[in-house]
């Protein structure tokens, strides 16, 4: 990794746009990846590491040491990290525009693998064999088994 003087990159996530000093590529590194100063990774992804892996809000995903040593460098007296290292191990899609300097994070795996999450169902009203309607909120505090049939 050179260096020369960081450059400006601006980064697209959860909403907001960031700019964050990076380093700039290796000489014939045409690789879509970048590296920005760890300080700035909370600010601009909303990512931190942490002792137990790259941690966001309630969620924190380990750091395999071999994962470390793509993910992180030392360089310039500070720490660095590859921000296409942080989407694969967090599972969060990510694209880059070397010309314009932006890299955009989409929303991380643990938000759209799971998205109901835990919590109570929506109230729904469908009717049972007999014709009868019935809502799951005429169960409400009781525990139910939901059986759904189609002939398509």
């Amino acid at each position: 990794m050179p260096t020369s003087a960081p450059e400006p990159l601006t980064i697209l996530s959860d909403g907001k746009s960031t700019t964050v000093p990076q380093r700039p590529p290796a000489a014939g590194d045409a690789s879509d990846d970048v590296w920005l100063p760890l300080s700035t990774l909370p600010r601009a992804t909303g990512w931190e590491l942490k002792p137990e892996g790259l941690c966001r809000d309630d969620v924190c995903v380990p750091v395999p040491p071999a994962a470390g040593q793509t993910l992180l460098r030392e360089d310039g007296g500070q720490t660095w990290l590859s921000l296409a290292g942080l989407g694969r191990q967090v599972g969060q899609p990510h694209a880059y525009d070397r010309e314009r300097r932006v890299w955009s994070l989409g929303p991380p795996a643990y938000t759209w693998q799971h998205p109901r999450g835990t919590g109570p169902a929506p109230d729904f009203t469908l009717p049972d064999v007999a014709g009868h309607s019935r809502s799951l909120s005429d169960y409400r505090g009781t525990k139910v088994f939901l059986v759904t049939w189609a002939s398509w």
